[in-house]
């Protein structure tokens, strides 16, 4: 399975999930916190990587 797939999907079923147990979605954004809170290229990784994931999900249920 390619890498960023995996990731991808692991983040979307915990944010599934978490709407009865968050434990899962805490530990996953846990791991991802970084201290570049100012650091604009990192802002704006993160809303790229939104939009991928988000994309992603939308793409199991068209294909």
């Amino acid at each position: 399975m390619h890498r960023k797939y995996g990731v991808c999907h692991e983040y979307l079923t915990a944010m599934c999930e978490s709407v009865v147990d968050s434990t899962h979605i805490k530990s996953l954004l846990k791991g991802a916190l970084i201290d570049k809170i100012n650091d604009r290229e990192m802002f704006m990784k993160g809303i790229d990587y939104s939009y991928y994931y988000e994309a992603e999900w939308m793409l199991q249920f068209v294909l």
